[in-house]
């Protein structure tokens, strides 16, 4: 500020000095001298401003190269890109080729069940027997994670875990307790805090299990079992625990549960299951009414008529 003060008072002077030695209309050396420096001072003042303005655009440009000029919109990223990067860092195995697939398939293959062939599943990291069961259990969550967030966009239709058979499917009472420990470290490890299995009425008519707000229908199958019943594994020596997301029935277009089925002549998809399952000695018990607590299905009584497996109680 005081530079720029003194410079315009310069100017005056020198307009002064100026004005007064060309008044008698005739040149000298002092009007030259005075005229020199005014005009010095006046093109002092034009550089200047034109070298700030080139310094303050310069200055802008780079600080944002962008500012004033249009923005090219960036393509939407994939969901399954973004997933990818979110929770691959995470998934060290190969969800889709692994020993829990490799021996549940004997299952899917024979099962009465008419998806099963074509089902999409993932599987459980191959179990490390220096480890517990919850420890085993929970080195898959990044990957069942990775489902719960992809399933309806892969349209895959469930996560399966695999237990070793003689430590923990050895009869239904020590199976229905590995089901319970497996569902509560999965519960706990909720990313929604839903905390399914602390809910104090898991036997009872409204409770599902769910993880990350997604409702799971959840299917087991033990070597144990007879071949009479509807989770027989075909000679597999492991357990299995099946989780399907409740969309998937909506993907292959299952009608609505009801406990009527048409026996003579099937009409929708659950009258040709029940039919065959039926058909293959491997009848299971249709409840009366849709609303029931779906815990009691998680794992069945040996045959048909027995008492409901209350594994929560375990």
């Amino acid at each position: 500020m005081q530079v720029k003060t003194g410079v315009k008072c310069i100017q005056l002077i020198v307009v002064f000095i100026f004005l007064y030695s060309t008044v008698s209309l005739h040149f000298s050396l002092t009007s030259l001298l005075s005229g020199t420096t005014l005009l010095g001072f006046f093109f002092l003042r034009v550089f200047e401003r034109i070298d700030r303005n080139l310094f303050n655009n310069h200055t802008t440009e780079v600080e944002n190269p962008f500012k004033g000029k249009p923005r090219i919109k960036q393509p939407p990223v994939d969901n399954a890109d973004k997933i990818d990067r979110q929770i691959s860092q995470y998934v060290t195995y190969d969800a889709t080729d692994n020993i829990a697939l490799n021996n549940f398939n004997v299952i899917k293959e024979n099962t009465p069940c008419i998806f099963a062939k074509r089902s999409k599943i993932w599987g459980s990291k191959d179990w490390e027997e220096h480890l517990g069961l919850e420890e085993n259990i929970f080195r898959s969550l990044p990957t069942f994670y990775k489902f719960i967030l992809c399933c309806e966009l892969l349209k895959l239709d469930g996560f399966l875990f695999e237990l070793p058979g003689e430590e923990y499917c050895d009869d239904i009472q020590v199976f229905a307790k590995s089901v319970k420990r497996v569902l509560k470290v999965i519960s706990n490890n909720d990313p929604e805090h839903g905390r399914s299995l602390q809910k104090s009425y898991i036997g009872k008519r409204g409770w599902v299990f769910e993880y990350n707000k997604m409702s799971m229908f959840i299917t087991t199958f033990a070597p144990f079992y007879p071949r009479t019943n509807s989770r027989y594994s075909f000679g597999t020596a492991n357990g299995f625990i099946l989780f399907q997301p409740e969309l998937s029935f909506a993907q292959h277009d299952l009608p609505p549960d009801t406990p009527r089925t048409d026996w003579n002549e099937p009409k929708t998809v659950r009258d040709r299951i029940r039919i065959a399952f039926k058909e293959a000695g491997q009848e299971y018990n249709i409840p009366e009414t849709i609303y029931y607590p779906m815990a009691h299905d998680i794992v069945k009584p040996m045959k048909h008529g027995d008492s409901v497996i209350e594994w929560w109680n375990t």
